[in-house]
């Protein structure tokens, strides 16, 4: 209420600050706001007369409310904001949304997004109940897909059991959603212009949802197309993404306590995924990726970098120790990446993870075919995790034993050697002749078993740096990834 010059005006004005109505005794005017000038202008469409000064006023999120009794009526005007106000360029599509929470804001989580750009609310709203609605205008680009996604963690929406609020979604002038005072847990729309239905909804719903749990959902290049991580509350939340009807994604799912949490994945009607058992990293595919052809099996392998991604590189080799796929550069920090092969399925295959720090911070899931044969959320060694692929575990002789190295060169592999000998000084393997750099070999032979186990790294370049990893009869027994430049231990009775 406002006394100006000795007139009593009563004013109103919509949540989204758009629709502002004045009262003047039995005069009601009715003003929009106009974004792009920054003016107020009266609306001349909306004619009220022969009211009685007694008026009720009630915003919500895109409107004012006006009732007027006239004798024994009583009229209801509920003036919207058009939207038209908004003026975009002839190649973008004005978008409007709002939105006035109930009395527990925090329930809610909103966003809009595309494969090139993000706005909404990452975490649940921060916001008092009494606080200024939201809202959202913006000019999007035609011939992009947009999904808009609205949950609400208690079940009731923005209404009904915890206070009453609202909201509206303006497409193109079009209002396309609103809240109309009903509950929901969540909503997903798609949004295009010119408008098509070759959508399908991607949807992740996780459950006790916590600080050490983060997801991302990447294309077939690994780009992200959304990801989020949860909070220290523990909660339900869940989340939507618009994709191409056939469209392949990679989801994946990492809990650094490994303890794993429960969720669900769907795609349209059809359930993808469900987990609860536990497990560092869980890698979900849908849409029409990969098919190996007749006497190939898929190998899919999924990791999370930590905050130092540039330690992180992987490899996969044949028979014959020849690399058949590795990392590529530039990967980021805390994100997730996912490659894929398919390899022949009768031939044994090498495949390691390298940590050139040595602390194993490389969270990863390797699958051939729907078996699991890696999930680690650090390494076992530190600084190399080597797992067998269609091998049958090598077996030896009496009186023998398996040693196995893994081994990453320096900058000079030309002048990198090494030689393991016995307790007489004999040597009984030794390797030299590399070649290429920062390159990871494997080895393993069956050897005389003996007490005592003398092993000589020898590394005559001036870069430094080395990893390698022994291991004697199944039992990592020395593993490095340090400075010196020579290297020598011993093991057992010598």
């Amino acid at each position: 209420n406002l006394i100006h010059d000795e007139y009593f005006y009563h004013l109103q004005i919509s949540s989204n600050g758009l629709v502002l109505v004045v009262s003047l005794y039995d005069n009601i005017f009715v003003y929009h706001y106009n974004e792009r000038d920054d003016t107020w202008s009266i609306d001349s469409r909306l004619k009220f007369v022969d009211t009685s000064n007694i008026l009720r006023f009630a915003s919500s999120a895109d409107a004012v409310t006006i009732a007027t009794r006239i004798g024994n009526r009583t009229h209801v005007k509920r003036l919207e904001d058009s939207h038209d106000l908004l003026s975009c360029e002839d190649n973008q599509v004005p978008f409007n949304f709002t939105m006035k929470p109930d009395n527990f804001p925090r329930d809610n989580l909103w966003y809009v997004i595309s494969k090139a750009m993000f706005f909404g609310s990452t975490q649940a709203i921060e916001i008092d109940a009494n606080s200024e609605p939201i809202t959202k205008s913006a000019c999007l680009e035609k011939n992009t897909t947009y999904t808009f996604h609205i949950m609400d963690t208690y079940g009731d929406g923005v209404c009904c059991e915890w206070g009453y609020g609202d909201f509206a979604l303006y497409w193109n002038h079009q209002k396309v959603l609103q809240s109309n005072s009903s509950s929901f847990k969540k909503q997903t729309l798609c949004l295009s212009q010119p408008q098509t239905l070759n959508f399908s909804i991607l949807n992740l719903e996780l459950y006790s949802y916590s600080s050490d749990i983060e997801w991302d959902i990447v294309n077939s290049k690994s780009i992200s197309l959304l990801r989020h991580r949860g909070s220290r509350a523990i909660r339900d939340f869940n989340f939507g993404i618009c994709l191409e009807m056939n469209e392949c994604v990679h989801l994946g799912i990492r809990d650094t306590s490994g303890k794993g949490t429960p969720y669900t994945v769907t795609r349209g009607d059809t359930s993808i995924s469900n987990g609860n058992t536990s497990f560092y990293l869980d890698s979900i595919n849908t849409g029409d990726c990969t098919v190996c052809a007749e006497g190939q099996t898929l190998l899919e392998f999924s990791f999370f970098t930590d905050y130092t991604p540039a330690e992180t590189s992987w490899v996969l080799l044949d028979s014959n120790n020849t690399i058949v796929l590795q990392n590529g550069d530039g990967y980021n920090t805390n994100r997730y990446y996912h490659n894929q092969t398919c390899i022949p399925d009768d031939e044994c295959m090498t495949f390691a993870s390298i940590d050139s720090l040595g602390d194993g911070g490389m969270m990863y899931s390797l699958k051939i075919g729907d078996e699991v044969i890696g999930n680690r959320g650090k390494f076992h060694t530190g600084s190399v995790e080597r797992e067998k692929i269609n091998c049958q575990n090598t077996t030896c002789s009496p009186g023998q034993v398996l040693f196995e190295i893994d081994l990453v060169t320096t900058d000079q592999p030309e002048l990198l050697s090494w030689e393991l000998r016995d307790l007489n000084n004999i040597t009984i393997l030794a390797g030299s002749n590399y070649t290429t750099k920062n390159r990871y070999y494997y080895q393993e032979e069956c050897l005389p078993a003996t007490t005592c186990l003398k092993f000589w790294l020898l590394d005559n370049s001036t870069t430094i740096g080395k990893i390698y990893v022994i291991t004697w009869n199944g039992s990592v027994i020395q593993e490095r990834y340090d400075d010196k430049f020579n290297e020598f231990f011993e093991d057992g009775d010598c």
